[in-house]
C-alpha cells in the first residue's frame, strides 16, 4: 500500500511539474518575435525581448515549481528567485552566444558579420538555437538553490542537474521542430495563434517531464547517500 501511495505521489508530482513548465512556456511568445536579424541594433533589440520572455517563463515556472517543490523539500524559497534569474538571463546569454559564433567565424576570415544600423544582404536566424545555447544558465542557477536544500550534494549531482536541465530544453526544442512537420492550424486567423502556442507546449512538456524525473532521482540519490553516511557513523560510534 505504501509503495502504491509513493508511486501515486510521484506521478502527481511529475504531472504538476510538467503542467507548470508547459504553462510557463505557453505564456512567453518566444517564437512570435521576428527571427531575422540584419544589424547589431536588431540583436540589441532582440536581447531585450528575450529577457522579457525569460522573465515571464521564470516568473511563472519559478513560483509554480516552488509551490510543488516545498512538498518534497523543507526549504525551497530561493528556488523561485534563482529560477526567475536563470530564465531571465538564459535567453539573452543564448542569443549572445549564437551571435558571437558567426561573428568570430567572419572575423577569422577577415570580414565583418553584421552592420551596426543599416541592413545589408547578410542576416541570420538565432531562433531556436539561442534558447538552447542559454539552457545551461537555468540549470546552473537552479543548482545554486537545490544544493542548499539537499541533504547531500557533490560534483556529480551538480553536473547531472545542470547538464540534465540543458538537455531537457534541447530535447524540448527538438520536439517543437518535429511538431512543425505536422502543424496544427486550428485558429490561425485569431489573435491567439494556437499553432505557435502548441509549439511552445512541446518545449514545456518535454523539458518539464525530464527535469521532473531528474529532480526525483537527485533527491533519491542524495537521500540514499545521507542514510548510508548516517548508518556508517552509528556503526563507528557503536564500536
Amino acid at each position: 500500500m505504501n509503495n502504491r501511495l509513493a508511486v501515486k505521489g510521484k506521478a502527481i508530482f511529475l504531472l504538476l511539474w510538467m503542467g507548470i513548465s508547459a504553462f510557463a512556456w505557453i505564456l512567453a511568445p518566444i517564437n512570435t518575435f521576428q527571427p531575422t536579424l540584419r544589424t547589431y541594433l536588431d540583436v540589441a533589440n532582440r536581447v531585450l525581448a528575450s529577457a522579457v520572455c525569460g522573465l515571464i517563463i521564470g516568473l511563472v515556472m519559478g513560483f509554480g515549481q516552488f509551490l510543488v517543490l516545498k512538498q518534497k523539500l523543507a526549504s525551497s524559497k530561493k528556488w523561485f528567485f534563482l529560477t526567475l534569474a536563470g530564465y531571465t538571463l538564459a535567453l539573452p546569454i543564448g542569443l549572445a552566444i549564437s551571435t558571437l559564433m558567426p561573428v568570430l567565424s567572419f572575423t577569422l576570415q577577415g570580414s565583418s558579420f553584421l552592420p551596426l544600423k543599416e541592413p545589408t544582404t547578410i542576416f541570420f536566424f538565432p531562433f531556436p538555437m539561442d534558447i538552447f545555447f542559454g539552457g545551461w544558465v537555468v540549470g546552473f542557477a537552479q543548482w545554486i538553490a537545490l544544493r542548499q536544500i539537499l541533504p547531500y550534494r557533490n560534483f556529480c549531482l551538480a553536473a547531472l542537474w545542470i547538464l540534465g536541465v540543458w538537455l531537457s530544453i534541447g530535447l524540448g526544442i527538438i520536439a517543437m521542430l518535429i511538431g512543425r512537420l505536422a502543424p496544427i492550424n486550428i485558429n490561425s486567423g485569431m489573435l491567439f495563434d494556437t499553432t505557435l502556442a502548441i509549439e511552445r507546449v512541446y518545449i514545456g512538456v518535454v523539458s518539464g517531464l525530464i527535469t521532473g524525473f531528474l529532480l526525483l532521482f537527485v533527491i533519491h540519490q542524495a537521500g540514499q547517500v545521507e542514510n548510508t553516511a548516517n548508518r556508517l557513523a552509528e556503526t563507528i560510534k557503536a564500536n
